[in-house]
């Protein structure tokens, strides 16, 4: 058992290894609402794809522009497996008329423009790099974000929260950390079910 244990810990330990928390940008949506009375805390999280794997991104952002790149990394955020057992706890937990567009055929052909709704999230703003959603309970934001690292040229998948009932507590703010590196990571290793450009040479990281 303590062998499983460790092992399960290291697989962890690696899966999330490529995240890392950074401060809330301040030219952001997230810090839009991070700024107001209402927010009671907030972070960041970022994924740097691999060279090969931004250049297979980059290829669908000359043709159909950062905006298109922007939806599909929304979708496969809201498709990934990690997601998929929230929205099934959704689905069990919160009344329909507040929690819809709940099957992956839907979320897959959602263009994530304000008023779209996936589950209990719904899009506030939008505009070609990153989105912010609402939730229908509680008090809080969803950001994410997709970008060119000005120095590698190399794209990178953010991810944040900011959240207007939350206490933050070590255990609590750590545990919610944690389950946001697991989603960030099952968002972009999601990519290559979304695009077929993704994820094609297993060897690239994704």
């Amino acid at each position: 058992a303590a062998i499983t244990g460790i092992g399960t810990w290291v697989y962890a330990y690696n899966y999330i290894s490529p995240v890392e928390k950074v401060p809330v940008g301040n030219t952001s949506f997230l810090h839009d609402y991070y700024d107001t009375d209402e927010c009671t805390y907030a972070d960041e999280f970022v994924y740097k794809l691999d060279e090969q794997n931004s250049a297979k991104m980059l290829q669908i952002a000359k043709t159909g522009g950062l905006n298109e790149l922007t939806t599909l990394y929304l979708r496969s955020f809201y498709t990934s497996p990690i997601f998929s057992l929230e929205r099934f706890i959704l689905r069990t937990t919160v009344p329909t008329n507040v929690c819809n567009n709940l099957e992956t055929s839907e979320i897959l052909t959602t263009d994530f423009e304000p008023n779209d709704q996936v589950a209990v999230f719904k899009v506030l703003r939008r505009n070609e790099k990153e989105a912010i959603l609402g939730y229908s309970i509680g008090k809080g934001r969803s950001w994410l974000s997709i970008s060119t690292n000005e120095e590698s040229g190399s794209l990178e998948c953010r991810f944040g929260s900011a959240l207007g009932d939350f206490t933050p507590g070590f255990i609590a703010t750590n545990l919610h950390c944690l389950y946001s590196k697991f989603l960030l990571v099952s968002a972009v290793r999601n990519l290559k079910h979304v695009t077929p450009l993704v994820g094609e040479d297993n060897s690239s990281g994704l």
